[in-house]
């Protein structure tokens, strides 16, 4: 089992600050895990590394981008660990029976599909998911890059200055899906990042017990570009949700049929390149 102390965390989430491994991260672990034995070493799995990583990202200490090296490394380094120990299985494989895990997180993805063809929300009780605010958002965030040093978010609070809370809510919706079934980041990270998304909205919007169950269930671990390339992996999603309104009501019915014309209906799409898969992966 592939496991850091605190002193391989500093370094590694400090490759672009100077980090201290018992100030910056032992003084984390010790208010997060009060009830770890003194004087016993840390050990340190992927949740305490983005437990400590998301208090220093609050603490602006280090950007989301140095985390989601971390823990890409972290993951490359367990999936090496775990590949090298296996050997032939030579007992009678036992008896089990299979867990839906991807339920949730399929139910609300498709109902979510659905959302962005005919309109609606998850978040609220009104059609948010409209061409006015598509276009709005094209023209706040997709045609508006932010090329500066600042982290996402604080480029995403200037790229949404002044918009309305539906606005707002229907980017937060978005990055729902975009985070909806990944694995590398904890459910209350994806909870964090969408209400950051609607800090500055002018009422407070509550996670529906729909989206709460589906972040219990992530799918697969995304490479880095779901998190250092969250501007692009949004661009391209903003793009090809505004693609797929101007299609007809049979193509849309037959892509979400068949596999081979949803791929012609994604790479048709606008937009750059994304190794999510959108629009020409």
């Amino acid at each position: 089992m592939t496991l850091w102390d605190p002193k391989k965390l500093a370094e590694k989430l400090g490759r672009d600050v100077q980090l201290d491994h018992n100030n910056d991260v032992r003084e984390h672990l010790r208010k997060l895990y009060p009830d770890h034995p003194r004087h016993t070493p840390w050990k340190l799995d992927r949740e305490m590394i983005e437990a400590v990583g998301q208090q220093l990202i609050q603490r602006g200490k280090i950007r989301d981008e140095a985390l989601a090296d971390a823990l890409a490394e972290f993951g490359a380094e367990a999936e090496a660990s775990g590949t090298a120990a296996l050997a032939p299985i030579t007992a009678e494989p036992p008896q089990f029976t299979p867990i839906d895990n991807d339920g949730p997180v399929t139910t609300l993805a498709k109902r979510m599909l659905r959302i962005a063809r005919d309109g609606g929300s998850v978040l609220t009780d009104h059609d948010v998911w409209t061409d006015a605010n598509i276009d709005e958002l094209v023209e706040r965030f997709v045609k508006r890059p932010d090329f500066s040093g600042d982290g996402f978010f604080t480029k995403l609070d200037g790229q949404l200055e002044g918009a309305s809370d539906d606005v707002r809510l229907l980017f937060a919706e978005m990055f729902l899906l975009q985070m909806l079934p990944l694995a590398q980041f904890l459910k209350a990270t994806k909870i964090s990042h969408i209400q950051r998304v609607l800090r500055d909205a002018q009422r407070a919007y509550d996670i529906p017990q729909e989206v709460d169950e589906a972040l219990n269930s992530p799918l697969f671990g995304g490479g880095q570009a779901f998190a250092r390339r969250r501007y692009e992996q949004m661009a391209v999603l903003i793009e090809f949700v505004r693609h797929l309104r101007t299609r007809t009501a049979e193509e849309i019915d037959r892509a979400f049929k068949e596999p081979l014309a949803w791929r012609e209906l994604v790479r048709t799409s606008p937009g750059t390149r994304e190794p999510s898969g959108l629009p020409h992966g």
